[in-house]
């Protein structure tokens, strides 16, 4: 019984190939032109000749598929563009931006961005203007600085100067633990030692002497009236202006003064900031945006100025994402101030004061503007966030973005060998130093003028006048001879 244990393992163990009629568990035991095959109880499995599915030919699969030329080397970031017209800026801001924007990273601050030439504290920016229409000097030109993203993790990036300011970001504009405070394009208010004035700005307050020669300056007005002075009337009040859209960017306006020796300036106007991103903006938990009045002065609290107006910040991007804090409010007044808009669109009237020291208070200083603009007409605004004038009040709302149009047609060149008479006056102004050519019907003009010598076949052509305001207002900077 031993012995014979032994020759069925050995007869297990041969191959399948060497024994035709040998045992098999699957066709893999047999051989290449073998199958394993159920024979019956007596003999189990075995292996026949036939085909084995354990063997096949190999296959010819043909070329690899097609998956295009191989990556080329890292270009870095690709292009960015905006898919939307930003307000008051139109097209020109998307033909207007390199492929290259720099990027902004602030840390700590401040970092001052001045919008009167453009500066950004020794930082590499790309900066134009834009005249905009619809705007009083200065605020007719907005500063436009853009960059590729925009980060504020620290510190306080101050915007400043005497126009309103854009910030465009290709890519994100995120404040997470910072802020911007802005003051640019807010007028000033009303300074004490000119005398009894007005805050400049469309909705400048106004000021009250009584008999005593007492009085106080009344605050700004935007969005929302300026509170009185103490003792003053209707006619102290600046008046409202501007609308929802911010269209033109414009700051708030400045309070006033009565002028005399105890009374103090009025407050300056919040400033006008319009943010863009491309992509995404956002203010978180520690971030803030600042545009609020200024408040009035007093010299021995006993007669106050009136606060400036708050000023305008218009956010605008696909997604916007407020957690921080957005502030338009106005300053307060002086004295016995009233303070700037709170619960309420209209600021608070300034108070009287009876006692050893009898005082008048400057009235407080309304609020500004805020818009939002996304591509759904709505924002992720945390419920601990502050906007001020909240989304509740007129002064604060959402919208959409403009759709995006076509960059306008670029300008006839002035170097071209013919120019459509309609459209001599609109060379573009990189010819402007070439030499000029002819309208279709001022065949003598075809090379007699440049910038800086008239020729002498010009002088008799009806068509003089608009060279000359191709020159002048598409080309300041005359060129050197």
């Amino acid at each position: 019984m031993k012995n014979s244990v032994v020759i069925l393992a050995l007869a297990l163990a041969s191959s399948c190939a060497d024994e035709p009629d040998g045992q098999c568990e699957s066709h893999c035991d047999c051989g290449s032109s073998e199958f394993c095959v159920y024979s019956g109880e007596a003999t189990g499995r075995i292996c026949r000749v036939g085909t084995n599915p354990c063997y096949s030919e190999p296959v010819d699969a043909g070329p690899p598929p097609d998956r295009g030329p191989p990556p080329s080397p890292d270009a870095g970031p690709p292009p960015l563009s905006l898919d939307f017209d930003p307000s008051n800026l139109a097209s020109w801001a998307a033909a207007r931006v390199s492929d290259e924007p720099p990027s902004l990273r602030l840390l700590s601050g401040p970092v001052r961005l001045n919008t009167d030439n453009g500066s950004a504290g020794g930082r590499p920016v790309e900066f134009a203007f834009y005249l905009q229409t619809g705007a009083p000097p200065p605020a007719d030109r907005i500063a436009v600085w853009f960059f590729r993203s925009v980060t504020i993790e620290g510190g306080t990036l101050i915007v400043e100067g005497s126009r309103p300011a854009a910030i465009i970001a290709m890519d994100s504009l995120i404040i997470d633990s910072g802020r911007i405070l802005v003051t640019a394009g807010g007028w000033v208010g009303a300074e004490n030692r000119d005398g009894a004035s007005r805050g400049s700005g469309p909705g400048g307050g106004g000021f009250t002497i009584d008999s005593t020669s007492a009085g106080a300056g009344a605050g700004g007005s935007y969005c929302g009236l300026g509170g009185l002075p103490s003792g003053g009337d209707e006619s102290m009040r600046g008046a409202r202006y501007g609308g929802p859209l911010i269209s033109p960017l414009a700051g708030g306006s400045g309070g006033g003064t009565n002028g005399q020796a105890t009374a103090g300036d009025g407050g300056d106007g919040g400033g006008a900031l319009q943010l863009i991103a491309g992509q995404r903006l956002e203010v978180r938990g520690g971030g803030s945006i600042d545009a609020r009045g200024g408040s009035g002065g007093d010299a021995l609290a006993t007669m106050g100025a009136g606060g400036g107006s708050g000023g305008s910040i218009l956010v605008e991007a696909p997604i916007v994402v407020i957690e921080g804090a957005l502030r338009a409010g106005g300053g307060d007044g002086g004295a016995v101030p009233g303070s700037g808009a709170a619960g309420s669109t209209d600021a608070q009237d300034g108070g009287f004061r009876i006692g050893p020291n009898p005082a008048h208070g400057g009235g407080g200083g309304g609020f500004g503007w805020i818009r939002i603009n996304t591509a759904t007409g709505s924002a992720e605004v945390a419920v601990d966030a502050l906007i001020s004038p909240a989304l509740s009040h007129g002064c604060a709302s959402l919208g959409l973005l403009n759709r995006a149009t076509a960059p306008p047609a670029p300008p006839p060149s002035c170097s071209a060998p013919l120019v459509p008479d309609g459209e001599c006056a609109g060379c573009s102004s990189e010819h402007c130093c070439d030499e000029l050519t002819a309208c279709s019907e001022n065949d003598l003009c075809t090379t007699c003028r440049t910038s800086d010598s008239p020729g002498p076949a010009c002088t008799e052509s009806p068509l003089v006048a608009a060279v000359d305001r191709c020159l002048l207002d598409l080309c300041p900077t005359r060129c050197q001879p």
